[in-house]
């Protein structure tokens, strides 16, 4: 694997990484600026349109920049001062300026497709110059400069009378571009170096950190012409880039579909019961006919004639209710399908989260100064990409954890018989209805008996305890919180660091965590994760009448409490142990029960904590569609969402990690400091970032930066989005652009200081708007820090260590 770095300050499998993001970027945001083209050709140019692709180009070029394609960016300035001129009237608007326009966007993006290339770009880059200089002739033909500038914009005809005899700007870039012209050299070398194996990027890889999520589609309907679309698409996969938000309505449209149909099938069993007693009544008005007799007279005809009318309307009601619930079982197996195949498009493959993965692997074994080598197996198992994004910072503490601490340094190895280079080993695969991703290392392994030792010496375990504990014991109590393992002279691995909060993570997504270690062989850490956060299996269980769901995966048993007496105990005998007992009908504020000498209950294990909740009845398991509760409802401690009833009720879903709270009170235990002379590094989990760019290419750049120099970092595409993360999570600091859609980098600032948990936070601007009333502008609304785009790793990760630092040393207000 090749570290070298270039200008970017990225390695080579970065920045191809990175660049492949920028090209998906690009050509979405490139063919948003033909559509406003297109839009306005015949019309007056939308003053709110030209300012928007505006900032498209300007964000490009930062974004460009960012990556380390410094042609590219230069092409995107020109393009966005072209669009400067118009908004200044320099340039007039027309269909003739539109048409050229948009062969210049075209253009751009051949640019963009070929930076890899730097002989066919410098190409690109010489005919997109050409195409500017004949729409600035033709502008310059078309009315005198001094007019122009007096005219507004909005004011001008979109085509001055006899502008149809005039040549197109198109033509006329084409004349000063012959295509049988000898290509010249260019004297501007490319800042792209070549990379022959630079494959397009796997279509899974399009799955942004906004929530697209791309679908590839089939490549033979590509065009064969030689169009520049022609030529982008041919001998690729195409690929459908799908906002993951509109995929999550569309299968709560199926999950409605199905609740629908669970009502038709209980209309269905209503008109069987009325056929069955329509018939009945039938029968015996049959009945009573026959009985009468002679005595019925002239009536005794009519009677049979109705009763006869009657059990046709009965057979063809019959009739119809039966096709009805053919048509409601094909209505199932069709929703069905339908989110089967929703399904599969939430899914991304092992791969995508392994390649992000080596990537960061690469720069933690950079900064130990080891060599490493990466094994990947089972890369095309597929599990929903909402939980492969947020069990990616998790492995990546585990994997940190097993450069820092697990694999020895090369000396070590050889002397060990082990060849100098450490392997890491990443293997993914479906095991029943969950995913399975092993994380192994070939390093020193974990040693139990330094583990009971340290676990006394913090205080979390007796002496006695220690000694009794089995290794499978040792090592699942290294997940406790308040284990620190990383003294660096002892022979622990490193293995405590944040494994708490990394099974609280897991734990979460509804998923568990194992270890395997042997002594100087190795360690194995085993994630087992739900293939899908849409639809989930479930206990149900009623209180008062209403209907409550927990996730099965955190599901040991259901049980009866047997006291010997009336009142409730404070914990539950099981038979390996007692473990406390929530009585939740006295948290739901429901009746409790009266004698608990017969009360079930349900046993619950999350995150390594046990407990048991009470219920008046348990229900029994089902598969349940998970739905959000919404805004106003999100913030309800007890409850992680909610699913419908096949009777339309709505089903609360309890937080398991509420109830574990409730059980488990207690604090972790501290060590004192006059028990070591050398307390060990705290066990403080790393600081956690935001980034907010509108540029998805800039996002994933910057949070590798922070993510290799050992930050957890979140990102959200623009300013909104940014403010409400700051609001429900701790955030360190933020790292924001200025131009962003929807509330820019000055409006997140502005509310961050209206909001008094937010008014300290500090906050770095990274943006190219580097004039000198931007800059005082961030200063004036708290900003520490502006650094230019683009931005450096070394640059900004400095920049944050000395701003952390410094607010670290500054009490907070009104201490």
């Amino acid at each position: 694997m090749s570290h070298d770095r270039d200008d970017s300050g990225f390695d080579a499998d970065e920045a191809r990484m990175l660049r492949s993001f920028f090209r998906d970027e690009a050509h979405d945001e490139l063919e948003g600026i033909t559509r406003r083209l297109l839009h306005a050709s015949r019309a007056e140019l939308d003053r709110a349109a030209l300012q928007e692709m505006m900032r498209t180009t300007h964000t490009l070029k930062g974004s460009a920049a960012t990556v380390g394609l410094a042609d590219v960016a230069a092409c995107a300035h020109e393009l966005e001062s072209l669009f400067a001129r118009l908004r200044s009237g320099t340039i007039g608007w027309s269909a003739a300026t539109a048409d050229a326009l948009i062969e210049i966007v075209d253009t751009l993006r051949a640019v963009v497709d070929d930076a890899d290339a730097p002989e066919a770009a410098a190409d690109r880059i010489a005919r997109m110059r050409q195409q500017m200089a004949a729409l600035a002739a033709l502008a310059a033909r078309r009315e005198p400069a001094a007019t122009r500038a007096q005219t507004p914009p909005s004011r001008r005809e979109g085509t001055p009378a006899g502008a149809q005899n005039r040549e197109p700007a198109g033509a006329a870039a084409r004349r000063a571009a012959p295509p049988d012209r000898a290509r010249e050299p260019t004297d501007r070398p490319s800042a792209v170096a070549p990379s022959p194996g630079d494959a397009a990027p796997e279509p899974a890889l399009a799955a942004s950190d906004s929530g697209a999520i791309a679908i590839p589609t089939d490549a033979a309907d590509a065009p064969a012409d030689g169009s520049v679309a022609g030529r982008r698409r041919r001998d690729t996969t195409r690929v459908l880039r799908i906002d993951a938000a509109r995929i999550d309505r569309l299968m709560d449209s199926v999950g409605e579909l199905t609740f629908d149909r669970t009502r038709i099938d209980r209309r269905i069993g209503d008109l069987r019961r009325a056929v069955r007693e329509l018939d009945a009544t039938r029968r015996t008005l049959r009945d009573v006919a026959g009985a009468l007799g002679e005595r019925l007279g002239d009536d005794a005809a009519a009677l049979a004639d109705i009763e006869e009318r009657l059990a046709a309307h009965v057979a063809a009601l019959a009739r119809s209710t039966s096709a009805l619930a053919d048509d409601a079982a094909a209505l199932g197996e069709t929703a069905g399908a339908l989110q089967s195949g929703l399904s599969a498009v939430r899914m991304a493959s092992a791969r995508v989260l392994f390649e992000r993965l080596s990537v960061s692997l690469r720069e933690i074994a950079r900064e130990a100064g080891k060599r490493i080598e990466v094994d990947t197996s089972g890369d095309d198992t597929e599990f929903d990409k909402l939980v492969a994004d947020q069990v990616f910072a998790p492995i990546l503490q585990i994997l940190r954890n097993a450069v820092a601490h697990g694999i020895e340094p090369a000396e070590q190895r050889i002397a060990a018989g082990k060849p100098p280079v450490g392997r890491i080993s990443l293997r993914a695969r479906h095991q029943a209805d969950a995913v399975w991703i092993d994380i192994a290392d070939d390093g020193a392994g974990i040693d139990p008996d330094a583990l009971r030792e340290r676990f006394v010496a913090l205080g979390l375990w007796t002496p006695q305890r220690a000694r009794r504990a089995t290794e499978a014991e040792v090592l699942r109590a290294m997940f406790e919180p308040g284990v620190s393992t990383r003294d660096e002279t002892d022979a622990l691995a490193g293995r405590g660091v944040g494994l708490d909060s990394v099974r609280e993570t897991i734990a979460r997504l509804g998923g568990d965590i194992t270890v395997e270690s042997t002594r100087g062989a190795g360690t194995t850490f085993s994630l087992r994760l739900p293939v899908t956060a849409a639809v989930s299996q479930a206990l149900l269980f009623k209180i008062a009448g209403h209907v409550y769901a927990i996730p099965n995966v955190h599901v040991l048993d259901t049980v009866w409490i047997e006291a010997s007496s009336p009142a409730m105990p404070d914990r539950l005998r099981l038979a390996d142990g007692s473990v406390p007992l929530v009585v939740l009908q006295a948290v739901l504020g429901a009746p409790a029960p009266a004698d608990a000498r017969r009360v079930p209950a349900v046993v619950v294990d999350y995150a390594g904590k046990r407990l048991a909740v009470t219920c008046d009845r348990v229900i029994g398991p089902r598969e349940i569609i998970v739905k959000s509760l919404g805004p106003l409802l999100s913030d309800l401690p007890l409850y992680a969402g909610g699913t419908i009833s096949g009777s339309g009720k709505v089903q609360l879903i309890i937080d398991t990690a509420a109830l574990v709270q409730l059980a488990h009170p207690d604090a972790p235990i501290d060590l004192p400091a006059d028990r070591h002379p050398h307390p060990p590094a705290p066990d403080v989990p790393p600081p956690r970032v935001l980034v907010a760019d509108d540029s998805r290419s800039v996002r994933e750049a910057v949070s590798r930066m922070l993510a290799g120099a050992g930050y957890v970092v979140d990102v959200a595409e623009d300013g909104e989005r940014a403010l409400t993360m700051l609001r429900q999570t701790r955030y360190a600091a933020l790292v924001t652009d200025i131009e962003m859609p929807r509330l820019d980098g000055f409006g997140l600032l502005e509310a961050m200081r209206r909001h008094p948990h937010l008014a300290q936070l500090p906050a770095i601007v990274i943006s190219s708007r580097t004039t000198r009333p931007n800059r005082e502008r961030a200063k004036q609304l708290g900003a520490a820090r502006f650094i230019p785009k683009p931005v450096t790793r070394k640059r900004l990760v400095a920049a944050l260590e000395r701003l952390l630092r410094r607010a670290a040393d500054v009490p907070p207000a009104g201490a």
